[in-house]
């Protein structure tokens, strides 16, 4: 599945309450992290079905949303679809969005949004490519059906490895890349033009992994810097972060067998505050549990369906 960025403003998705995964660089899909493209089509992963539950302690667990999205045999993604219930009672749908997604040539030609279980989606966006000889994506058109102001036009220029170097949009987004003789990015300079543009440094190892990451900070308590570590099979062990307010906390990874990873989430002052448990099957995630001063305080149980 060709990779395609499709840059929307800022404060158009936060109204849309996204959520991230395939096919653009704004998606519908939860726990994106987990499902790459290349994933979805490899396991032949025809839905997959998130439940998250959590608890304001003392008080018990309880079901607060689940998501349910389904893949075409080539990994596209055909439909998101989010539920969150009632705290009092899970029975209830307290809300309902589904996103849809068309495709033509390999690329995602339509995405429709529906709302609690309506039969007409009241927002639709049409999608349209200008490709180079390279088949890279130069130009990508966003028409809104629905809301037209929020229409986009966004350019993407490359070097001579089809790395994109340059990304601009009709609203003032500019965005340019840059590498090292290996390929990997290590800088990333983006924002509006007329404003003064953030960056981002990327520093990597002979491996390739990346060790260093530097931000410029936007807001308070923000993370502006993180330090990674790995073990001598390649995972990450450690991963050393510092805010704005120059407060220091850590993550630390602990492997148990091939399908258990615990994350260790230490503070400034040297103490474990929040300790998360990843199962895996079969290269899948499974459950993730977050646990607070021994308590549990979060869950998300992941199930799959196949083609």
């Amino acid at each position: 599945m060709k990779k395609i960025f499709l840059l929307i403003t800022f404060l158009i998705l936060i109204g849309w309450n996204l959520s991230y995964g395939q096919t653009s660089e704004y998606q519908y899909f939860s726990y994106s992290e987990y499902f790459k493209d290349d994933v979805i089509k490899e396991k032949k992963i025809k839905k997959i079905t998130s439940t998250f539950f959590w608890t304001i302690p003392p008080g018990p667990l309880y079901q607060n949303d689940k998501s349910i999205s389904s893949f075409n045999e080539l990994g596209d993604l055909l439909c998101s679809e989010s539920y969150y219930f009632d705290e009092n009672d899970p029975k209830i749908i307290i809300q309902q969005t589904k996103d849809c997604f068309e495709y033509a040539d390999g690329f995602q030609s339509r995405q429709l949004r529906f709302h609690n279980n309506r039969d007409s989606a009241e927002w639709i966006r049409d999608f349209s490519y200008e490709l180079d000889d390279n088949q890279n994506v130069t130009k990508i058109i966003v028409k809104d059906r629905s809301y037209p102001h929020n229409s986009s036009v966004t350019e993407k220029f490359y070097n001579s490895q089809n790395k994109v170097i340059t990304e601009k949009t009709d609203y003032g987004y500019l965005a340019e890349y840059k590498y090292d003789s290996k390929g990997n990015l290590i800088e990333r300079i983006w924002g509006q033009e007329d404003w003064p543009r953030n960056s981002n440094l990327y520093t990597y190892d002979n491996a390739g992994k990346l060790i260093r990451y530097e931000r410029t900070p936007q807001e308070e308590y923000e993370t502006v810097l993180e330090l990674n570590k790995y073990d001598k099979q390649g995972r990450i062990k450690v991963k050393e972060s510092l805010s704005t307010e120059n407060v220091k906390s850590q993550i630390n990874y602990r492997y148990e067998g091939r399908n258990i990873v615990k994350l260790e989430f230490v503070n400034q002052k040297g103490e474990t505050y929040q300790v998360t448990t990843k199962s895996f099957s079969n290269g899948l995630i499974q459950s993730e549990v977050t646990e607070m001063n021994g308590k549990v305080h979060s869950k998300v149980i992941f199930e799959y369906e196949f083609h």
